[in-house]
C-alpha cells in the first residue's frame, strides 16, 4: 500500500475517535443532568443510611402485648382455668398474636403464674404475667369497736399494701374520727354497724332501745360516707348472755327484729381471741386465726381495732399472707355474702 493511503486512513481513524469521544462525553453529561448516572459512592451512602434508619426503627420498638381480662384469675381447680385471651402487635411485623408463647409455673399448692412472651423480627421481646389462684374457701376479716386513731390507720395501711379489704363494725364516733371512717370506705372496705354505744347496760334494756342504738349509728354513717349500712353485729354477739341481766329474751327478739327490718346480722366462726387472754400476743392471735380457718365455707374472723390492740395490727400482715398462700379468698361482707355459718344461736 502506498504511504499516502496509510496516512489518509490514520487521519480518518483519529477523526472518528475524536468525534466518538465528544459524543460519549455529551451523553454522560446529559445522563447526569437527568439523574440517571449519579455518583455511586453517594448513592451507596444514602442507601446505607436509609437501611440503618429502618433497622434502628425496628430495634427501638418492642411489640405491644395486651392481656385480656384481669391480671389475677381465681378458680376452684387449676384444671378449670380458662384463658381469657391476649393480643400482640408490632409496628413493623404487624399482628403477632399467633407468635405469643405461654408458660405455666406453679408457685405453691394454690398459686400459679402464666408467663406470656412475644418476639419481633428484630429480636425484641415483650413479656407479661397473669396470676392464677385456686380458692378453697373465703375469709372475711372483721374489726370491731373502732375507729381508733392509734390502730385503725395501721390496719388500713396493711390492707392497702396487701391489696385486700375488710369489714369494720364500728361504734359511735365524733368529728375527730370522721376521716378514718371516710378512708375505710374510700379504700374499698365495708363500714358496718356495731351500735352507737357498746355499753351493755344502756343498750340491752329493751328492744326499742337496742334498735335505736343501731339507727343512730346508721344515720351517722350515712351522713359521713353517703351510704346506707345494713350489715350489723350485736355488741357481744347474738349469743351473748350478759343481756339477760337487763332484759330476758331480748336477743331472740332482736334477731327476728333486725331480720324483719332488712338488716343482716353477722357474728363470727373464727375467733382471734384478741379480746381475751391473747390480747397482747401477736403470735397467738395469728395462730388462733389460721388454725380456725376451714375450707369450703365463709370464715368470718373476729378481731378488734381499739387503741390497745397493737398486737392485732402486728399479726394482721402474716394472717393475710397465710390466707393468700393457702387458697383463701379475702372478701368484704355484703348482703350477698353467705354468713349463715357465722351466725350464732341466741342464748337469751
Amino acid at each position: 500500500m502506498k504511504r499516502s493511503s496509510i496516512r489518509h486512513c490514520f487521519l480518518v481513524a483519529v477523526l472518528v475517535s475524536t468525534i466518538a469521544l465528544v459524543l460519549f462525553g455529551f451523553i454522560i453529561i446529559k445522563l447526569s443532568e437527568m439523574g440517571i448516572f449519579n455518583d455511586t459512592s453517594t448513592t451507596s451512602a444514602s442507601s446505607g443510611q436509609n437501611e440503618a434508619q429502618k433497622i434502628e426503627t425496628v430495634t427501638d420498638n418492642p411489640p405491644d402485648l395486651e392481656l385480656i381480662g384481669d391480671s389475677l384469675v381465681k378458680v376452684d381447680d387449676i384444671n378449670n382455668y380458662v384463658e381469657p385471651g391476649f393480643s400482640a402487635e408490632d409496628d413493623f411485623d404487624g399482628n403477632l398474636t399467633d407468635s405469643v408463647q405461654t408458660e405455666l409455673s406453679q408457685l405453691n399448692n394454690y398459686n400459679y403464674q402464666i408467663k406470656y412472651s412475644v418476639k419481633d423480627s428484630a429480636g425484641n421481646t415483650t413479656t407479661k404475667t397473669r396470676d392464677i389462684r385456686v380458692i378453697i374457701g373465703i375469709v372475711c376479716l372483721t374489726f370491731d369497736d373502732g375507729p381508733s386513731r392509734e390502730i385503725t390507720p395501721q390496719i388500713l395501711d396493711t390492707l392497702d399494701a396487701k391489696g385486700v379489704n375488710a369489714t369494720f363494725f364500728i361504734t359511735g364516733f365524733g368529728e375527730d374520727k370522721k376521716d378514718l371512717v371516710k378512708r375505710e370506705d374510700k379504700e374499698g372496705n365495708v363500714v358496718a354497724l356495731h351500735g352507737y354505744s357498746h355499753e351493755y347496760s344502756q343498750i340491752y334494756n329493751d328492744i326499742n332501745t337496742l334498735m335505736t342504738n343501731f339507727y343512730k349509728l346508721e344515720d351517722l354513717v350515712k351522713e359521713t360516707i353517703g351510704k346506707d349500712s345494713k350489715i350489723i353485729r350485736f355488741p357481744g354477739g347474738a349469743s351473748n348472755t350478759v343481756s339477760k341481766n337487763y332484759c330476758p329474751g331480748i336477743m331472740t327478739c332482736a334477731v327476728q327484729r333486725v331480720t324483719d327490718e332488712g338488716y343482716i346480722y353477722v357474728d363470727w366462726n373464727v375467733d382471734s381471741n384478741d379480746a381475751g387472754a391473747d390480747a397482747q400476743n401477736s403470735e397467738a392471735i395469728y395462730t388462733n386465726v389460721v388454725q380456725g380457718l376451714k375450707p369450703g365455707r365463709t370464715n368470718v374472723v373476729l378481731m378488734h381495732d381499739r387503741a390497745e390492740k397493737q398486737a392485732t395490727a402486728d399479726a394482721l400482715p402474716n394472717i393475710i399472707d397465710y390466707c393468700l398462700d393457702n387458697g383463701y379468698d379475702i372478701q368484704v361482707i355484703t348482703p350477698e355474702t353467705s354468713v349463715k355459718s357465722s351466725q350464732h344461736h341466741p342464748n337469751n
